[in-house]
């Protein structure tokens, strides 16, 4: 189920970043970003505000999903 429903994810990430990482016409800091912004955006909209706030607070973040539009993955993927 975890796999269908990312698909579309994973697609995202290879088209954008790992692809054109192996085609040597990004560098590996913007592959990195185009890489993860798929996964980003799928947490952000699946992840309860409240879930965010509160592993941000455990991961000694001060800011909140409101102040900061991108949270860190460390606060994102723990509700995986």
């Amino acid at each position: 189920m975890t796999f269908y429903v990312m698909t579309p994810t994973f697609e995202r990430a290879w088209e954008n970043g790992l692809r054109p990482l192996t085609e040597n016409k990004i560098s590996e800091l913007e592959a990195f970003e185009k890489i993860s912004a798929p996964f980003r955006d799928f947490m952000v909209a699946n992840v309860r505000e409240k879930d965010i706030q509160l592993l941000e607070e455990l991961s000694r973040r001060q800011t909140t999903i409101v102040q900061q539009k991108n949270p860190g993955l460390q606060v994102l993927i723990p509700r995986s």
